[in-house]
């Protein structure tokens, strides 16, 4: 009990209650607002199948776990958390609460850890993310990406203390909290991997004993593969979300083809989607969205049947390599539709009222909802021409971690690093995508505004002393 009292984390608790209390108020304010939040197609499923997981749990419990079939084409670990908070308060709004709560608590934790400022700069950049649309919006927001990223910014904060000594409850606590962020993380959005190879080098090049890397390296790693695990207990069949986007891909590789070379190609994808189904693509399939190619016999339900995703991840290969130049215009084209370069991602999926059911699901009706919803939408429209242009995100951050450099900011490296993350978090999508949306880059877009901000207001910090030190070195 005294280790417990005497704890490193119970003393960060207690050095950042205004944070946590700051948070719990605004996620309470937010959930009540949009009650129970704001949800858009995947939403739904993401319900539905919480439900589901609350059977399946049951029939495990019952000894019937054999008699469970059930297949899901999203991430499994939302709907678990979404279960887990309705079957201890009887009402999904608790889920959104939580959600809310860890996202701000995350946002004020990683701008305090890269402030370098006095507390009344700290206190301004508080209140400026709290009142932005970009934050508050996203905070109740039933998108994987919001608790994907706050999970991420977790991590980041946990690693970077395992330098300092602690005691051996503090060190167990520790890779327990690594372990369930990781797993978080990754069990949110499978795209997240990317972001490993920069953790495990961050990690690395920490200025700790072996033994404490090993030990983290294992936490990151376990946490990832518990996203496995819990659908195999659970006995749900995860169906890949990612053959759609690769055979999307073949089938715009194949459109591009000249009319001599498309013959040898009018049935690649038959073996998946059945006779007559690549042609059947090839007529209805458009680059705006992997929406189109469902349209067809090449639809989730047989992209996702046994043996299919290795298929399509085989003829991919086989592509690229038969048709070399027409699958880097392809990609290309689709890394520029990404990056927001050909024309900006598009501003999607943050709804109101989805398919007009909101009554059946209780949601609040309220003119405060309506100019909440609206506030998001106002701010996509002012500062679309650059949120909405990944690479004019990615350039501004550049040059503040640049300016930053040549202010000798301590902090430069740091700032590295999250940037890195950002941009490895989204160089998923540029892989492998299903659309060009602002919802799959807002994990990238949150770590740069959050960069951009805090490094804005170093740098003001930083003029303002040069100016107080030559006005004193002046009247002296």
């Amino acid at each position: 009990m005294n280790n417990i009292k005497k704890s490193f984390y119970i003393q960060k608790i207690k050095n950042n209650k205004n944070i946590i209390i700051g948070s719990l108020f605004l996620a309470i304010l937010c959930t009540l607002i949009t009650y129970p939040g704001i949800w858009y197609s995947d939403s739904y499923g993401r319900y539905n199948m919480s439900l589901t997981i609350g059977k399946c749990l049951k029939m495990i419990l019952n000894g019937q776990r054999n008699l469970i079939n059930v297949s899901c084409w999203l991430t499994v670990v939302p709907s678990f958390f979404m279960e887990f908070f309705k079957v201890i308060t009887g009402n999904i709004a608790a889920y959104t609460v939580f959600q809310a709560f860890m996202f701000f608590q995350a946002t004020f934790l990683l701008c305090k850890k890269l402030n370098n400022c006095n507390k009344s700069y700290l206190k301004a950049k508080y209140i400026i993310l709290a009142l932005s649309p970009l934050i508050y919006c996203v905070s109740v927001y039933y998108e994987a990406s919001i608790l994907c990223v706050a999970a991420l910014v977790y991590l980041i904060l946990l690693i970077d203390m395992i330098k300092i000594n602690k005691s051996v409850f503090d060190k167990i606590l520790e890779f327990g909290l690594i372990i369930f962020f990781s797993f978080m993380m990754f069990g949110y959005r499978a795209n997240a991997f990317t972001v490993i190879p920069v953790l495990l080098f961050y990690i690395y090049k920490l200025k700790i004993d072996k033994k404490l890397k090993l030990l983290t390296t294992f936490s990151l790693m376990f946490g990832y593969l518990l996203t496995f695990l819990l659908p195999m207990f659970l006995n749900i069949k995860i169906m890949s979300s990612v053959s759609a986007g690769f055979a999307w891909e073949i089938i715009s590789i194949i459109q591009h083809l000249d009319e001599g070379k498309k013959q040898n190609y009018l049935n690649y994808l038959d073996e998946t989607g059945g006779s007559g189904s690549t042609e059947e693509a090839l007529k209805i399939s458009t680059e705006s969205s992997v929406n189109s190619l469902f349209e067809s016999k090449i639809n989730k339900q047989n992209l996702s049947k046994e043996g299919n995703s290795k298929i399509i991840l085989s003829k991919y290969i086989n592509l690229i390599i038969k048709e070399p130049l027409t699958y880097f215009k392809v990609k290309g084209n689709f890394t520029l539709k990404t990056l927001g370069i050909v024309k900006k991602i598009s501003y999607a999926e943050y709804n109101y009222n989805r398919w007009n059911i909101m009554k059946k699901y209780n949601f609040s009706d309220s003119k405060m909802r309506v100019l909440f919803v609206k506030s998001y939408d106002k701010f996509n429209e002012l500062f679309g021409f650059v949120i909405r242009r990944p690479w004019i995100v990615y350039f501004l951050t550049i040059l503040a971690i640049f300016v930053s450099k040549k202010q000798k900011d301590k902090k430069t490296n740091y700032y590295l690093f999250i940037f890195l993350l950002s941009v490895f978090y989204y160089g998923a999508y540029i892989i492998n995508t299903q659309s060009f949306e602002i919802r799959y880059f807002y994990p990238s877009l949150y770590l740069c505004f959050i960069l951009d901000l805090s490094i804005f207001f170093n740098f003001i910090s930083i003029i303002m002393s040069k100016i107080k030190f030559r006005k004193s070195d002046t009247n002296d």
